[in-house]
């Protein structure tokens, strides 16, 4: 267990229902956190390099978190990339599965791409 991990573990034990990520639209608790990013991170078994195209929000964070405990290598794409350096650091970083909250963007960089429903706190990301 890495350090990260570790530490998500400690503060869902020692503060489970304080607030640990706060955004417009999901607020989580520690235990929330901690049990979205071990759900999440099971969904991610099997992929090589994970590519984030979010926006900065709890689920962001709790893909970033998920990444990290399944082990998977995340590369951050920022939204502001244009669509060539995007299409350029998939095929350069060789990532297999993006996480999106932009699906048409992605749909058309990588068209015939395989579209996945992700699901945090109840919310569709």
């Amino acid at each position: 267990m890495g350090s990260i991990t570790r530490a998500l573990e400690e503060n869902s034990n020692r503060a489970p229902e304080k607030t640990a990520v706060n955004g417009s639209q999901i607020s989580l608790t520690w235990r929330e956190l901690r049990d979205e990013v071990v759900a999440v991170s099971k969904q991610l078994q099997g992929t090589g390099t994970l590519g984030l195209l979010m926006e900065n929000s709890p689920a962001w964070v709790v893909m970033d978190l998920s990444a990290i405990h399944a082990s998977v290598v995340n590369v951050p794409l920022p939204g502001f990339f244009s669509d060539e350096q995007i299409q350029h650091a998939i095929h350069d970083a060789q990532i297999d599965t993006v996480i999106t909250d932009d699906p048409a963007r992605v749909r058309a960089l990588l068209p015939g791409s395989r579209e996945v429903s992700l699901e945090i706190a109840g919310k569709q990301c």
